[in-house]
């Protein structure tokens, strides 16, 4: 997993889950993350490419205001499926536009 923004990169399962297990405790209650997918498409048989969206927004302590958008980022990420289902085996982050 590849952070553009900030020059980082994470390899490996146990990596990425220390690096978000340290940072999400840290990021206020109000905060949420939300993803989609804005298009998949089959490079080869058992491989994906996937393209998306990121955003976090943060909710206001008015329940009735609209959440805020807080960051946003675009997201490629290249899947596998290994015959037990579907894996993560690159992931790049970038500053949406």
């Amino acid at each position: 997993m590849t952070f553009f923004d900030r020059d980082q990169t994470l390899t490996g399962r146990d990596a990425i889950r220390a690096e978000f297990s340290t940072r999400f405790p840290n990021i206020a209650p109000p905060y949420e993350h939300r993803s989609t997918v804005t298009r998949a498409r089959v490079v080869a048989h058992g491989v994906l490419a996937v393209d998306g969206t990121v955003e976090v927004v943060r909710h206001l302590d008015d329940p009735a205001a609209t959440p805020e958008l807080y960051r946003a980022f675009r997201v490629l990420s290249i899947l596998t499926n290994d015959g037990h289902g579907w894996r993560f085996r690159e992931m790049r982050i970038y500053p949406a536009q």
